[in-house]
């Protein structure tokens, strides 16, 4: 008995499919070859697209200060809000400390979690440049940016959470 040589792909759609392949093959090494460049043409699209983030090339760290008695004091946020991922704290991520609502949000919590509550609350964010390739970044040439002052006992929606 004879053994046939059995495909997946019918004989007359072999040909098209290769061609096919061979495009898309060579439509991805031309966005590849535009990857990095200044402009990426229309065509192109594929080339703007990133598997992965890229590290950041900036540096953010929040700063808390709150109004006791007539005196500012600094609070440290990461004792009072002690939960963090690998990344770090949820609120110094930019898309949190940008966001007008989640500040207030994060002052009125600060507000309700130090024992004497304060006047006001204050947060910065503290800015720097990052030093690729070393392990010690060190603070050159600072921005500090206020980001929300806010008095104590405003209206705003706390999160309340809820147990599963």
């Amino acid at each position: 008995m004879e053994e046939r040589d059995i495909t997946t792909t019918p004989r007359w759609l072999q040909v098209p499919g290769i061609a096919l392949l061979s495009a898309a093959g060579l439509y991805f090494v031309l966005c590849f070859s535009f990857a990095n460049a200044d402009s990426i043409p229309p065509w192109a699209w594929m080339g703007r697209w990133k598997m992965f983030s890229w590290r950041g090339t900036w540096h953010y760290q929040l700063e808390a200060e709150v109004l006791n008695n007539g005196q500012w004091s600094v609070v440290d946020p990461v004792t009072l809000f002690p939960f963090q991922t690998e990344a770090g704290p949820r609120f110094a991520r930019s898309a949190f400390f940008k966001h007008k609502g989640r500040m207030q949000v994060l002052a009125e919590a600060t507000c309700g979690r130090l024992s004497e509550r304060p006047e006001r609350v204050r947060y910065y964010v503290i800015k720097w440049k990052a030093t690729p390739g070393q392990l010690e970044q060190p603070l050159k040439r600072v921005t500090r940016e206020l980001q929300v002052d806010w008095r104590c006992g405003g209206k705003v929606t706390l999160p309340e959470g809820r147990r599963i």
